[in-house]
């Protein structure tokens, strides 16, 4: 059971680095969730590229000099938890 949680915490970390760029704020939370200190990442921007002779198109962009890195970073195994706290509510309008 605990190799099952501890993996499934592993793909929760790697799922908040992929998609840090997209949910950077959400990525934040579940880094301070699963231990983690400091910051994550910047906010990521927008910027427009231009290429010899092509048309111009957006990349999202940031600075990545912080802890956030595009590899799977082991859980240290062990490690306390913060009390788990919903990222998304529902907040349709009624």
């Amino acid at each position: 059971m605990r190799t099952v949680l501890h993996v499934a915490l592993q793909l929760v970390d790697d799922a908040k680095t992929l998609l840090t760029p997209f949910l950077p704020r959400s990525s934040e939370l579940v880094h301070q969730m699963l231990g983690g200190t400091g910051t994550w990442s910047d906010m990521p921007r927008v910027v427009q590229v231009d290429e010899d002779g092509a048309p111009s198109y957006p990349v999202i962009t940031g600075s990545y000099d912080g802890a956030a890195r595009w590899a799977s970073v082991p859980l240290p195994a062990g490690a306390p938890l913060a009390p788990p706290t919903p990222l998304f509510t529902n907040s349709t309008p009624r």
